[in-house]
C-alpha cells in the first residue's frame, strides 16, 4: 500500500490514471495502489524473488543448481494452482503463504530429491488454497517445515502406517487375492523403511508423532503385528466359496438362497467344449454379520446361525494366513516383521505425520489420491475444496 499525503482545496476533487483509487474525503488525500489479481507472470515474479532473498552462501554452480530447484518446485506449485482456483494466486501476496513456498523452495532445493518435491508442492498447494490460521492451515505450515528434515525411509514408514490403520480391501476374495493385492498397495515400502528403533524415535521428537510406552507386553499381553492386524480386519472375507452340496446337513441352499451370491466359472472338456460350474459366497454384509456374531447367534433364523458356523468353520484361520503370507509372500511378510521389529507398531502418528503420510502414498499412487485426501479431510473441519 503507498501512503501518500497530498494538499488540496477544500472541495478538491482529483484524480489519477493508472490503477490506484483516490479519497479526496478530506484535505489531506491518502491513495491506495489496487494492484489486481496476481496472474501467472506476477506469480512467477514473487517466487522468483523468494527464492533469490533465501540463497545461502554458495559457489556459482551451487547456485545454479540452487536456482533451477526452486524455479521446478514453484512451476508445480503455480500450474497445480491456476489448474484448481486461478483466484487463488493472489494468495501468494500473504506473508504465511510466502515463507511456506520459501521454506519448500529451499527444503527441495538442498536436495533435488524429486519424491520430496512431489510432497513439498502438494503441501504449499494445500496452504495456499487454505485460510489464514485455519487448523489445517497451521498443520499444513508445519509439515512443510519438517518434511525435508526426513529422509525417504521415514517418510515411507508415515505412509506405510496411515494405510495400516485406515485402509482396508473390501472388494478381495479369499487370503490370496488379500495379499496380491496388499503387495501392489504396499509395493513402494517393501525394503524402503526404517531399519532402527532409532528412526521412530527420531520422527517423534521432530514432531510426527509419539512412540507408545505402556505396551500390551507390560501387562502380560502381546501386540499385533500388521499381520495380525490385517487378518482380523479382513477375516469375513477369507472364507472358501462352495458348490451348494458341500453345505452341512442342517443347511440347504434353498434356505439361505439371499444370503449368498453366485460364482460362475468354467471347466474344459475339451478343446472344443467347456462345462459351466456353480459356486456360492456369502454377501459382504452377511459374512460380515456372522463373524461379529462369532457364535452368539440369538435371535437369528436357525439356517442363518447354522450357515454362519459353516462359514466360521471353513475360513483360513489366522495362524494359517501368517503362514501363507510367509510362504508365498514373502516381501510382504518381511516388511510387516521389520515394522514391527523396530517398533514401528508402537509409533503413534499426530495431525502432522498423517499429512506427511498421506502425501507421500499420494507421490508414490497418483491413481489413490482419492483414498488418501478423504484421509486428510478427517484432519480439519476447516478444509476447502
Amino acid at each position: 500500500m503507498k501512503d501518500q499525503s497530498q494538499s488540496g482545496g477544500d472541495g478538491a476533487s482529483l484524480s489519477q490514471a493508472g490503477r490506484d483509487i483516490v479519497d479526496n474525503s478530506s484535505t489531506s488525500i491518502v491513495i491506495f495502489e489496487d494492484r489486481g489479481s496476481v496472474d501467472r507472470l506476477e506469480a512467477y515474479k514473487i517466487a522468483e524473488e523468494l527464492y533469490e532473498k533465501r540463497l545461502p552462501a554458495l559457489t556459482a554452480s551451487a547456485r545454479a543448481q540452487f536456482e533451477e530447484r526452486a524455479e521446478d518446485l514453484t512451476r508445480d506449485v503455480i500450474e497445480r494452482v491456476l489448474s484448481v482456483d486461478p483466484e487463488m494466486l493472489d494468495r501468494l501476496r500473504e506473508v504465511r503463504v510466502q515463507i511456506a513456498l520459501g521454506t519448500a523452495q529451499r527444503g527441495y532445493a538442498e536436495t533435488g530429491d524429486d519424491d520430496l518435491k512431489k510432497i513439498l508442492s502438494e503441501l504449499v498447494v494445500g496452504a495456499i488454497r487454505e485460510k489464514a490460521r485455519t487448523h489445517r492451515d497451521l498443520i499444513l505450515r508445519q509439515s512443510i517445515d519438517i518434511a525435508a528434515k526426513l529422509t525417504t525411509q521415514q517418510l515411507n514408514a508415515l505412509a506405510a502406517l496411515v494405510q495400516l490403520s485406515n485402509t482396508h480391501f473390501p472388494d478381495c476374495i479369499g487370503a490370496r487375492n488379500l495379499l496380491r493385492s496388499v503387495r501392489a498397495s504396499y509395493s513402494h515400502y517393501i525394503d524402503a523403511l526404517p531399519t532402527s528403533t532409532g528412526e521412530y524415535s527420531y520422527l517423534a521428537s521432530i514432531g510426527c508423532g509419539t512412540e507408545a510406552q505402556l505396551t500390551p507386553e507390560l501387562f502380560g499381553g502381546v501386540t499385533d503385528t500388521p499381520l495380525n492386524i490385517l487378518y482380523k480386519n479382513h477375516r469375513y472375507l477369507l472364507h472358501n466359496s462352495f458348490y451348494s452340496d458341500e453345505l452341512s446337513n442342517n443347511v440347504s441352499i434353498g434356505e439361505i438362497g439371499h444370503l449368498v451370491r453366485p460364482i460362475i466359472f468354467t471347466q474344459s472338456i475339451s478343446a472344443e467344449m467347456t462345462v459351466p460350474h456353480l459356486r456360492y459366497r456369502a454377501t459382504k454384509e452377511f459374512a460380515v454379520r456372522a463373524f461379529e456374531n462369532d457364535g452368539k447367534e440369538v435371535t437369528a433364523p436357525s439356517a442363518d446361525a447354522n450357515f454362519a458356523r459353516y462359514l466360521r468353520e471353513h475360513t483360513l484361520s489366522e495362524e494359517g494366513f501368517i503362514t501363507l503370507a510367509k510362504d508365498e509372500f514373502p516381501e510382504i511378510a518381511s516388511m510387516f516383521d521389520q515394522i514391527a521389529s523396530t517398533r514401528g507398531i508402537y509409533f503413534q502418528l499426530n495431525a502432522v505425520g498423517r499429512i506427511l503420510g498421506c502425501q507421500t502414498a499420494i507421490s508414490h499412487a497418483p491413481h489413490k489420491r482419492a483414498v488418501f485426501e478423504s484421509i486428510l479431510l478427517d484432519e480439519s473441519e476447516q478444509y476447502r475444496h
